[in-house]
């Protein structure tokens, strides 16, 4: 079966940008941690894409599309966020989780360029004839984490989202 997909005025809005230079310290009291989970505990959007950037290149996609209404979070998107800079496991065979894999990555990488927290806002989803609108898919996490995988081989293909595992 064919059909179509359309992100239509697909835009990356900046959230935070992480000056070149920085070192991230693990701990809630620093105050990079804290300006940047301020940051994404504005964004009142339930689920969502959003993607870890260099100067030059989307590094790693993902979705936020589970609710962290139950905890001390002001969004969703704050609890995903604030996984990535405290939330750090290392298994017993040695395999670091995805967490502290991606916070280790930007660290690395601030060492030579800014990075950037971008969220995913477009205009509409038209899938065939049928339009989806923003708000829609913010309130679908299905769809959200289908938008997520398409993104990641899209980006992949133009030899982006290095940071993601296969």
């Amino acid at each position: 079966m064919n059909f179509s997909l359309a992100l239509q005025q697909l835009n990356w809005r900046t959230i935070y940008t992480i000056p070149q230079g920085t070192v991230i310290p693990k701990g809630r009291t620093n105050s990079t941690y804290k300006t940047i989970t301020i940051a994404a505990g504005n964004i009142q959007e339930r689920f969502g894409c959003y993607a870890w950037s260099d100067t030059v290149n989307i590094c790693y996609c993902e979705s936020f599309a589970d609710d962290y209404s139950g905890g001390r979070f002001d969004s969703n998107f704050q609890g995903r966020v604030h996984n990535y800079l405290q939330n750090h496991r290392i298994s017993d065979a040695g395999h670091k989780n995805t967490n502290l894999m991606v916070f280790e990555k930007i660290n690395a990488s601030l060492q030579n360029n800014s990075v950037a927290l971008y969220l995913l806002t477009f205009a509409s989803l038209q899938i065939d004839n049928a339009i989806v609108s923003f708000s829609s898919f913010t309130n679908d996490s299905d769809l959200v984490q289908s938008v997520e995988q398409l993104l990641i081989c899209i980006y992949r293909w133009y030899g982006q989202c290095q940071w993601n595992r296969m």
